[in-house]
């Protein structure tokens, strides 16, 4: 509930130290609060509710991330860029919603600027199977992974003329021999 006077609101405040250490930019979000406590008088106002519904909400999101269980589905998204990659890995809890375990980005060094988007792709696929294998290898679920899989087909069809997609097709074939996965197609 909103607090009604400067105890309640010193209470609740103190009680978000604790969650300011998990919740990005929380003290930002409650900074009206604490100058309202330096006023010595509680005169509350619309940006102070504006504030106080902001760090509720921050709350209710429960943006902590999880360690998943290995009997956990777990569920990989990954894509590339023009200049990066990313992927985010989560864990499939009921009604088929998601809650983040980890992220992993990376910038393209120049030389892999250049490269066509489906190597970038499937660069990004490898790149994201190294980085999360321990919580894929830990889980008794296979993984699903959403991609773009036009860019496995490019990097199957032109390894025998193209050494990075050798390179790559290599890889992802290590990967997909050791890892549970199942790959859907998300252009």
């Amino acid at each position: 509930e909103k607090p009604n006077d400067l105890n309640v609101l010193q209470s609740r405040l103190f009680a978000l130290k604790y969650w300011s250490r998990f919740i990005p930019y929380l003290n930002d979000v409650s900074y009206p609060l604490t100058q309202l406590m330096r006023t010595k008088e509680f005169k509350w106002s619309k940006e102070h509710d504006t504030a106080w519904l902001k760090i509720k909400s921050l709350i209710l999101a429960d943006l902590r991330l999880k360690i998943p269980q290995s009997s956990d589905k777990l569920v990989l998204f990954v894509d590339a860029s023009k200049i990066a990659i990313s992927a985010v890995l989560f864990l499939e809890i009921a009604n088929n919603k998601l809650h983040p375990v980890g992220c992993f980005s990376k910038l393209l060094a120049l030389s892999e600027v250049n490269r066509s988007i489906y190597l970038k792709e499937v660069f990004s696929l490898v790149e994201a199977l190294k980085h999360f294998r321990p919580y894929i290898l830990n889980s008794d679920h296979p993984t699903t992974v959403f991609t773009d899989s036009l860019s496995i087909m490019y990097a199957n069809r032109n390894k025998h003329i193209n050494s990075s997609c050798n390179s790559l097709s290599v890889k992802l074939l290590e990967q997909l021999n050791e890892l549970d996965i199942e790959i859907f197609n998300v252009p």
